[in-house]
């Protein structure tokens, strides 16, 4: 199944300086690199797959369920939880209902089987280093940490093609 598929992509400044021209490729792979020197346009062309940039020629097609991983983050939204931020809260508040003994039918709907959620988050969290309080706010990490979240995310999404831009930024090497 073919995930990417670029044809002739070119990218001009509007000084009329060329970054690049007649770029063709078709990704099925499941694991694919593009190295580049500094400057080349590998963020560039991120940016243009993201819809943020226009190509100034050429034309491209993706799987919808693409995802991305800038190497810069959007700042956290302010006070938003780990939990916030992986969309987990719904169920979670869900579970916390049902424990203190709600009964009504659309807690069991948020839940659905998730039924060990909590469980699984704190246990996934701690092993990558990360507070197991999924309710500790995203102000209070490191860029590391934040990192090691947005990839740990983007990972789960199910996404038949994720796009990573420099993704080890702001991680040490252990992780």
């Amino acid at each position: 199944m073919t995930l990417l598929v670029l044809h002739n992509i070119g990218l001009h400044f509007d000084d009329g300086d060329l970054l690049f021209s007649n770029i063709n490729a078709s990704l099925a792979a499941p694991i694919t690199a593009l190295i580049g020197d500094n400057g080349s346009g590998k963020s560039t062309l991120v940016e243009l797959l993201r819809g943020n940039v226009s190509a100034t020629e050429g034309s491209f097609s993706l799987t919808p369920s693409s995802r991305f991983v800038s190497q810069t983050e959007a700042s956290p939204i302010k006070d938003q939880n780990i939990a916030e931020f992986l969309g987990l809260q719904p169920i979670l508040t869900a579970l916390r209902q049902v424990n203190a003994g709600a009964c009504e039918q659309m807690w069991f709907d948020i839940i659905g089987d998730n039924w060990q959620l909590e469980e699984d988050l704190i246990r996934q969290l701690q092993s990558m280093g990360l507070p197991s309080d999924h309710q500790t706010p995203l102000s209070v990490l490191s860029g590391g940490q934040r990192s090691k979240l947005r990839l740990w995310h983007a990972f789960n999404q199910g996404a038949e093609l994720l796009i990573l831009d420099e993704p080890s930024n702001h991680l040490d090497s252990e992780s």
